[in-house]
């Protein structure tokens, strides 16, 4: 079977999942259920559970409404596309069937959370996008035509607005503080049923879906009961306030939900919404960075926990990273005061920060940390990855020797033929008026200099400067560990 990530746009059932394993502590050691009365205290502890239940959905319900669409022929045309790429053997019929079916559970149906007192909806931008006759159906049974106000489609996300409902919105929480194991709460329309409750819990934080057409990414991952027609409802915490709005589900090739349900963070939503709100659209913060994830052994090699920080691949010239002197092989490990778990999390982070505010980031450059503030940018509409003609650095600059180099680290030994635990730097270009032929650019590695050992752009300066008017000696490596010694004018 072929497991895909599906966006939440439909009409399904829900089902309420019981509490199960305080239940089993009333049956555990039962000899014969009939002949035992139930156990107060325990009875007690399941109503208590439950009414936590119970006081989320009441108070979160008035705030929650179910979005009524008209639905396009173009998204027919796609969902036909796309079953074809995923069904090359099916028969025309059996395509059609299905685009039939998914097409029927696409009309008419989406969630949206109240999100202020004029009347303003956060929902899904899947949910409304080239959609006509959007209307409103809130939790009390009034009915309104809506129309939108803004869309963001790189985080799946858009407001729309009703007039004159007098529609309750939700609380959001901090959605950075949730863990995993966390009891959630869902509240939506799945397949048309409004007002549908489901729980679960937070099964993972961060979470990227490749599948998916959203550019930025940090996805809560529950195992609530999610369906199509959830899409745009809240995901709740025990104390009714929104930490996530549901987007999208794991299936295996049909439209249920298999326990797999992605949620775009509140404190992400809750920032696109205000910007949309205010403006109808959404200004970027840009730094000017290509970036990598760090593997573990990289990670471990500069003394991170886990895998956390990201490392900064190449600087794009005369952005906000290059003013700020941001340089390639530097280690993003923090935003501000927020860790910097993953490079969507990160590319998220910079993209709150509005153009021409400045951010804090905590960095590791040769194996030392600091701060470096950056005035942000705009990020363009269209990001274009600059030709190799200067318009970009992919490494360190040693000016007094006019080498550009990188610092192996264990992942880029294996690429260019290394030993993972080797260390130095690979030379990867020469300027035009040195010996380009005395180090194997791309091949080569110095390992030391004037004596001293080389294994970031740290040691090989400080060797520089302690080397005075002395002339440089590198000691270079080649692929087999052979080294030799260059002399290098500086």
């Amino acid at each position: 079977m072929n497991r895909r990530v599906w966006l939440l746009v439909g009409a399904t059932v829900g089902f309420a999942v019981g509490f199960w394993p305080l239940l089993r502590t009333q049956l555990a050691g039962a000899q014969d259920a009939r002949s035992r009365a139930p156990d107060p205290g325990a009875l007690a502890r399941v109503d208590e559970v439950a009414a936590v239940f119970r006081y989320v959905a009441s108070v979160a319900s008035p705030g929650v409404v179910q979005i009524r669409v008209e639905g396009d022929e173009r998204r027919a045309s796609e969902l036909r596309a796309e079953l074809k790429r995923r069904f090359p053997d099916a028969a025309d019929a059996e395509i059609d069937q299905r685009v039939e079916r998914q097409m029927r559970f696409r009309m008419g149906s989406g969630s949206g959370i109240v999100f202020d007192e004029r009347g303003h909806i956060l929902t899904n931008n899947h949910v409304v996008e080239n959609r006509t006759g959007i209307r409103v159906l809130a939790a009390d049974g009034r009915e309104f035509p809506a129309t939108i106000v803004g869309t963001d489609s790189k985080t799946d996300l858009a407001i729309i607005r009703v007039e004159d409902a007098e529609l309750a919105p939700l609380t959001f929480g901090d959605s950075d503080r949730i863990d995993v194991g966390d009891w959630v709460i869902a509240i939506g329309a799945p397949f048309g049923l409004s007002q549908t409750v489901t729980h679960g819990i937070v099964s993972a934080k961060g979470r990227s879906v490749g599948s998916l057409d959203i550019a930025y990414q940090d996805f809560i991952q529950t195992d609530a009961s999610i369906n199509p027609g959830n899409s745009g409802g809240p995901l709740l915490n025990t104390r009714g306030e929104v930490i996530g709005v549901n987007t999208a589900i794991a299936s295996d090739g049909d439209v249920a939900n298999m326990g797999i349900a992605f949620a775009i963070p509140a404190n992400m939503a809750r920032s696109i919404a205000r910007k949309l709100v205010s403006g109808g659209r959404v200004e970027r913060g840009w730094l000017g960075v290509r970036m990598d994830e760090l593997s573990r052994e990289d990670a471990a090699a500069m003394g991170l926990r886990g895998r956390e920080g990201v490392l900064v691949f190449a600087v794009m010239a005369d952005t906000p990273a290059s003013r700020a002197g941001l340089q390639p092989d530097d280690v993003i490990v923090r935003v501000g005061d927020q860790p910097a778990r993953t490079m969507s999390r990160v590319r998220a982070l910079i993209a709150d920060v509005s153009p021409g505010e400045s951010v804090t980031l905590g960095i590791l450059r040769d194996g030392r940390a600091r701060d470096v503030t950056v005035e942000v940018g705009e990020q363009p509409e269209q990001l274009v990855r600059p030709r190799r003609t200067g318009g970009e650095a992919l490494g360190r600059r040693v000016e007094p020797l006019g080498l550009e180099v990188r610092v192996l680290r264990p992942s880029l030994a294996r690429d260019v033929g290394f030993p993972p635990t080797q260390r130095g730097l690979i030379v990867i270009g020469v300027d035009a008026d040195r010996d380009a032929d005395a180090i194997d650019a791309n091949r080569e590695l110095i390992v030391g200099c004037n004596g001293r050992g080389v294994a970031n752009v740290g040691d090989l300066e400080e060797a520089i400067r302690a080397a005075g008017d002395e002339p440089i000696t590198l000691r270079v490596m080649n692929r087999g560990g052979e080294t030799r010694s260059v002399e290098w004018e500086r």
